[in-house]
Order: structure tokens, then sequence, then C-alpha cells
């Protein structure tokens, strides 16, 4: 089967934040927990849910992440495989009016969105092409997830705060070595290990 521009099987989780330092530390704050984190915002019915949009990454910078069409999104982002979510139970979300939220069942209700194109102004955000999942946190690992930057200059900057954080570790380790044993033979050598994730940059792409 050939493979077509507007299907994808990745998913995407953008981060938010005020500004594009708040997004890209919200992002290190999720590669350093493995975890991210459900909300509520803008979800009927109040679960709690972790968001992520079908939209093909090669088509990333002339839609989602572009101020020009749509709205914008941060350029940082957890890319993970469609199957594997879907694997955890997360679906497409229903585009459908407000009153139809109410004749899903209730175990279904959390996938609903408003979708009203007669509604004045329309309700439409079905450019989104939103997938979620239905949990507080969302587990994530370099094996099952990618990440997502702008260019490879915030792709280095990543890098290197990981580096800093082994660097930390490995400093603090040493440090309750030293207190507990008050010898420097039990101060192990430090090798750092190669970032694990698999880093995909969009100012490549057109």
């Amino acid at each position: 089967m050939k493979s077509r521009i507007d299907i994808s099987p990745y998913l995407v989780h953008f981060t938010r934040g005020e500004n594009i330092t708040d997004a890209f530390e919200n992002l290190q704050s999720i590669i350093s927990s493995q975890i991210i984190l459900g909300t509520n915002n803008l979800i009927k019915g109040g679960y709690n849910c972790v968001c992520f949009s079908e939209a093909p990454i090669d088509c990333l910078t002339n839609g989602l992440i572009n101020e020009n069409y749509y709205s914008k999104y941060s350029p940082f982002g957890i890319v993970v495989k469609k199957d594997w979510l879907f694997s955890l139970g997360g679906r497409q979300v229903i585009y459908q009016t407000e009153q139809e939220y109410f004749s899903l069942l209730e175990e279904q209700r959390w996938r609903h969105m408003t979708y009203d194109p007669c509604a004045e102004p329309p309700i439409d955000f079905t450019w989104e092409r939103e997938w979620r999942i239905k949990v507080d946190e969302l587990y994530i690992n370099p094996d099952d997830c990618s990440i997502i930057v702008l260019n490879e200059d915030w792709a280095n900057s990543l890098i290197l705060m990981y580096e800093y954080w082994q660097d930390r570790e490995e400093d603090e380790n040493r440090l309750r070595n030293y207190a507990m044993f008050n010898t420097n033979n039990f101060i192990s050598s430090y090798n750092r290990e190669p970032f694990p994730w698999r880093i995909i940059t969009l100012n490549g792409i057109d």
C-alpha cells in the first residue's frame, strides 16, 4: 500500500505554556518524569484525559503550529504510535452537537467534542483531528515514544539538559556515598548514558 500524506500512523501530544519557553520547560518535565498528566480543560463532563492530534507530522508547519492557519500550538510534543495508544484505550473524539452528548453511554462521554457548523458562530474543531485517552497520568518511555521540537537548537538544548540531570544525579550519589561510608573507595566512576529518545525536528518540514 502506498503511503498517503493525509493519514499518519502517529499521534502528537503538544505541550502548553504561556510562551515558547514555558512550553519547552513542560516538555522537559514530561521527559524527566516520563508522565503526561491528564487534564479536563475544555472536556465536557470534567473527565481527565491526555489529548493528541493525528495530524500528519509533515503537515504540522502548515497547520496546527502555524498561527496563520487555524490556531497556534507549541512546536514541542510527544509522538506516539497510534496503535500503541489504541491498545491502551485511546480513541478518536466523537464530533457531535451539544445535545447529542447525552445520547452517549456514560462510559463513552469522555470522547465528546462539540461540533455544530450550523451554530452562530459555527463550532468546528475537527481540524484538530483529536484523539484522547481517559487517564489521570499516561506513562511513556523512549521505546514507545519520540520527541518533536522546532529545530536542532532546541534538540541540542534538550540533550544538554538531559546530561545536566545525569550529572546532578551522579553528584548526589557521590555525596550520599561519601556521607555513608566516609571514603572515596565507594564513590563510583561516572559513565554518561546517551540521550535515549528519538528526536524529530520540524525545521526541515515545508
